[in-house]
């Protein structure tokens, strides 16, 4: 098949997409299928409302909850390391004052484990998808700090369960996590992750953490990304900075990246990828999560596993419009982001995106 048959029509979707959604401001859409030897970078819209500069594929975004992805693999790095390991109660690993917090607000911290937090099975209350939090950050200047998310956790709700009883998206084990990176290498997480899953390596050249880290030399602004018509450009970065998310990076990396850790080019065992995709299957879901329903067992650690139209998806979004895909079957990585949230176009292309792909795919792996 020619090549030009599957990029045409994949162009043709993100300018539509577009086109027929005044509300999203640009897709950014890159796929490796190197099944058939076929690799594209597409991206329609602006950068910005505000500018109407063309938006491009060196244009970098925020990943918000795509950073979970990456703070997975660094624990699972340093569990294979001999570094951690993942059945510890977390005071072996968090200081005395997040331990005191976790008592204070209602916990028993020696019950929650390092499994549970990758898992969402802590039963931690989720500070980030409460009332109380949304309207704090509504102004986007407030400066955060990872304690003062920990303790809107304990002051904003109540436990979802016992460790193990309940699955329940919860951004505040992730940024426990993130200090679990910080306590045992010494760094900031966003410079243990780059040294764990070896961002050199790998070829992330356009993947930092903000605040922490300085863009690379060369790259390009973020591009806007929006909720209820309104840029996150300007908010601080520490609303959402401390492990449930953080990094900043071009889909292009985000691809390299999320291909790598499903084909055994960041583990050191092959062996952990199934380690990474075992789970605690909790005897039930909690509160709705961002308007996503809470399945036990669809969670893993770092990704949701995940059926698309009967094929297995190895999957991460973040809130502001990314997502991150593999399909073992195709053998396909799909990354892209329609820099707004609340909006199921993200799913949607990704969706129409494999329908394309697919037949093609197929085809060659009949063909003698």
């Amino acid at each position: 098949m020619d090549h030009a048959d599957l990029t045409q029509p994949l162009q043709s979707m993100i300018k539509h997409q577009v086109q027929n959604d005044v509300t999203i401001p640009g897709v950014i859409m890159e796929i490796d299928a190197p099944r058939i030897g076929f690799r594209y970078s597409g991206a329609a819209g602006v950068v910005g409302f505000e500018s109407g500069a063309p938006l491009t594929c060196q244009h970098p975004v925020r990943l918000a909850s795509n950073t979970k992805t990456y703070v997975s693999a660094a624990i699972l790095r340093l569990w294979e390391d001999g570094r951690l390991d993942l059945d510890a109660a977390i005071p072996r690993y968090l200081p005395d004052d997040h331990i005191r917090i976790m008592r204070d607000g209602g916990y028993d911290p020696d019950a929650i484990t390092i499994r549970h937090l990758l898992t969402h099975t802590s039963g931690l209350f989720d500070y980030s998808d409460c009332d109380d939090f949304e309207a704090l950050v509504a102004s986007g200047t407030y400066r955060w700090s990872r304690i003062e998310q920990l303790q809107g956790a304990m002051d904003w709700g109540r436990p979802y369960g016992i460790p193990g009883e309940v699955f329940r998206y919860t951004d505040t084990g992730y940024i426990e996590l993130g200090e679990v990176l910080e306590q045992l290498t010494g760094q900031s997480y966003g410079a243990a992750i780059r040294e764990l899953v070896d961002f050199e390596r790998l070829g992330l050249h356009q993947t930092w953490l903000e605040d922490f880290e300085l863009p690379p030399e060369g790259t390009l602004p973020r591009a806007h990304q929006y909720l209820n018509g309104v840029s996150n450009y300007d908010h601080d970065a520490s609303e959402d900075l401390h492990g449930g998310g953080g990094l900043v990076a071009t889909m292009s990396d985000l691809l390299t990246f999320h291909r790598a850790v499903f084909t055994g080019d960041i583990y050191t065992d092959p062996a952990t990828i199934d380690v990474m995709l075992s789970t605690i299957v909790a005897q039930k879901g909690g509160p709705i999560a961002y308007g996503r329903e809470q399945k036990p067992g669809e969670y893993r650690m770092g990704i949701f596993v995940l059926d698309l139209d009967g094929l297995t998806d190895y999957q991460h979004g973040g809130y502001f419009g990314t997502e991150a895909a593999y399909f073992p079957k195709l053998d396909v990585t799909i990354a892209l982001t329609v820099n707004r949230t609340d909006s199921d176009a993200g799913a949607d292309l990704l969706r129409r995106a494999i329908a394309i792909l697919r037949e093609p795919i197929s085809a060659s792996d009949r063909a003698p």
